[in-house]
């Protein structure tokens, strides 16, 4: 809902003095100059004030909506990526010494050993941050090759 309470000079006063910021009202903004012409500084003229009040909220998702995607190793929580690297661990050893290396073996150990408990993780890109996450917890440097 929406109210228009009466005009009244502190209604002036308070939107200049608290609801607009004074730096930004001696920029060079289009708006900023268009305001400032607005500005009566001999006097403070009765101004309408503008009340919004918001009587209800529908927590109900949409169900037209559509749903957002997100990977399957973003919906991990930090215990899940130190099990996943510990699980991963054995098939990536001797693999730490560059990304290139790491990449692969992590490629490798998730289509041939997990293809059927985690097929989620072989997605577009899941496998990539699966290896970025492995190279962040050994230290190794991602690199773009």
């Amino acid at each position: 809902m929406t109210f228009y309470l009466a005009p009244t000079a502190s209604n002036y006063t308070e939107f200049f003095n608290r609801v607009v910021n004074p730096s930004w009202l001696t920029s060079s903004d289009p708006n900023a100059v268009a305001l400032r012409s607005a500005m009566q500084n001999t006097e403070a003229p009765p101004c309408w004030r503008v009340l919004h009040r918001v009587t209800f909220v529908s927590r109900v998702a949409d169900a037209r909506a559509a749903p957002v995607m997100q990977s399957p190793i973003i919906k991990l929580d930090a215990a899940s990526h130190y099990l996943l690297i510990k699980r991963l661990e054995p098939y990536v050893l001797g693999n730490f010494t560059d990304w290139p290396s790491l990449r692969t073996a992590v490629t490798s150990a998730l289509s041939t050993c997990y293809a059927v408990d985690f097929p989620a993780l072989l997605q577009a890109g899941t496998v990539l941050q699966v290896a970025q996450l492995m190279a962040s917890y050994y230290g190794v440097t991602v690199t773009n090759s």
